[in-house]
């Protein structure tokens, strides 16, 4: 591990650029859905039933677009 990381920052700036950005990234949405779901249950008054259907659709959808995309 030590090593590929390494050579990651060392000798290729754009992967160790991309590699940070993801994983801000990736740190930063599951943020936004903790606070999302907080907001729902708290704020919205909104069972984890119906936000659990809401969030699967969801998956849903990702999942069949990605089917049907050129």
């Amino acid at each position: 591990m030590r090593v590929a990381l390494r050579y990651v920052f060392r000798r290729n700036p754009v992967l160790a650029a991309g590699s940070l950005m993801f994983t801000g990234t990736n740190f930063a949405i599951w943020l936004i859905q903790a606070n999302f779901l907080f907001y729902l249950t708290t704020y919205r008054h909104l069972s984890p039933r119906v936000i659990g259907v809401v969030l699967a659709a969801q998956g849903v959808g990702a999942v069949l677009g990605a089917a049907f995309a050129g």
